[in-house]
């Protein structure tokens, strides 16, 4: 009887464990569904992965899916923008559930930026957004600089200038149907540190095959000249960073080279006589131009003496000039015209020194004699060598009665015989006189006469 009873205790005792079992796999699945249903806070699931970058630009791709089933969108477009202006970057159309970017644009380069993805169904449901982040690389900047004066123009065409700022993709990073932006903004042109032009750049974007794009700009410098180095700076934009050229570059000269030959310089007392030759080659266009009648500058120890200029019909002129004794070293340059290059030529030349006599001439009215307080003193001096007047410098001293040291009254410089004018090839030239570097010192001057043989000094 008592095993009976046990044997009905235990039935029910694993009947009411095993009952309450049946049911509780029926409420685990139901609780199993419940977080998928949670997770799609939004219609859609939206993806971006970056693949390439260059400079601002980068390219991307992405799915778009329903959060439910997982299927495809098969509609629907999506942008890219900046949270911070709402300023569009790039847009896509949604075909089968994907969408990619070739080379859309970033705010900046060499930077990461925080951006919205929004996809638009286009069915008439909501618009949904979701962060994504774009990292942008630094891109290869290069700049090159063109400066050149024209082969032919007026005397005073200005040196022109094109600057070309360029970028290049060396790594192929994107694909052939991909478009590089040009780079912008504005380059300055300096010579020695110190801005001589500016230039804004016009920009050509460029796609396959070059990867790359340049942008240039033209200007024209006034002031440049062929002897002189340029540099230019470009100050960068968005797209692209600064850059400049890598060594200063020279202007080039286009117009035909001239060469300047002295074919003949002869000295006879204190008077000089230089022939010099011009000829001109062939210009950058490759035509040689004639050389005309143009101006010649004839320098003694690197101050000017005189000008005179070469014939048409001939490629020789001569001039006559003076010179004061000892060892000079005379020059002839042209300095070149809209058509040809500068050239000078120089040869050294030794002039015996001459016997100079000088005298001084009172104007006053009197013979030196006793002047009013207050009046005005006039005299004259006369520098001759024989009996021509040269041009010399003089200073005028006196010494009051009594003194023991002269004074400088005054320095002035004698006017010397009129100056000579060119001559035609085969004539003699005529001449002018020189200053002379042995003038009487004005300790010694003794009054002559009067008369007008130069300037008077008071």
């Amino acid at each position: 009887m008592r095993n009976r009873r046990l044997a009905a205790s235990l039935l029910i005792l694993v009947a009411g464990v095993l009952a309450p079992a049946v049911v509780v796999p029926t409420a685990a699945v139901a609780d199993d569904t419940a977080p998928v249903q949670e997770t799609c806070t939004q219609p859609y699931v939206v993806t971006f992965t970056q693949t390439k970058s260059y400079g601002r630009q980068f390219a991307g791709s992405g799915t778009v899916s329903t959060c439910a089933t997982g299927d495809p969108a098969t509609s629907g477009s999506v942008l890219l923008s900046d949270p911070t202006d709402r300023v569009v970057l790039a847009t896509a159309t949604v075909a089968s559930g994907r969408y990619s970017w070739a080379d859309a644009a970033a705010p900046a380069y060499g930077s990461t930026n925080d951006l919205d993805l929004t996809y638009d169904p286009g069915n008439g449901e909501s618009v949904q957004s979701v962060p994504v982040t774009v990292t942008t690389t630094v891109p290869i900047v290069h700049v090159d600089l063109s400066a050149w004066i024209p082969s032919s123009g007026p005397a005073d065409t200005p040196v022109r200038a094109t600057v070309t700022v360029s970028t290049f993709d060396a790594k192929h990073t994107f694909l052939p149907w991909a478009t590089v932006l040009a780079p912008t903004g504005t380059v300055d042109i300096l010579r020695n540190g110190s801005v001589v032009g500016h230039v804004d750049l016009a920009g050509t974007s460029v796609t396959f095959p070059e990867w790359g794009a340049k942008s240039v700009g033209s200007t024209t410098l006034a002031g440049v000249r062929p002897t002189d180095s340029l540099t230019a700076v470009y100050h960068g934009d968005v797209g692209y960073p600064g850059a400049s050229t890598d060594a200063p570059q020279p202007v080039k000269d286009e117009r035909a080279p001239t060469t300047l030959t002295i074919t003949g310089l002869t000295v006879s007392g204190l008077h000089a006589e230089v022939t010099a030759g011009l000829t001109a080659g062939r210009n950058a266009a490759g035509s040689s131009p004639e050389v005309g009648e143009v101006p010649l500058v004839v320098s003694v120890d690197g101050h000017k003496a005189a000008t005179f200029s070469t014939y048409p019909w001939s490629q020789t002129s001569s001039w006559g000039f003076s010179l004061p004794g000892g060892a000079h070293t005379v020059a002839v340059a042209f300095a070149g015209n809209g058509t040809l290059q500068p050239s000078s030529a120089s040869r050294t030349v030794t002039v015996p020194r001459v016997p100079t006599r000088t005298t001084l001439a009172d104007l006053s009215g009197g013979s030196f004699g006793p002047v009013p307080r207050g009046a005005t003193e006039r005299l004259q001096v006369c520098v001759r060598s024989g009996s021509t007047m040269v041009k010399a410098g003089v200073r005028l001293q006196r010494r009051v009665g009594g003194a023991k040291t002269w004074k400088t009254v005054t320095s002035k410089t004698t006017s010397g015989a009129p100056a000579a004018r060119r001559s035609r090839p085969g004539s003699t030239p005529r001449r002018s006189t020189v200053p002379s570097s042995s003038a009487t010192p004005a300790s010694s001057l003794r009054p002559r006469h009067r008369g007008a043989c130069g300037p008077s000094v008071a």
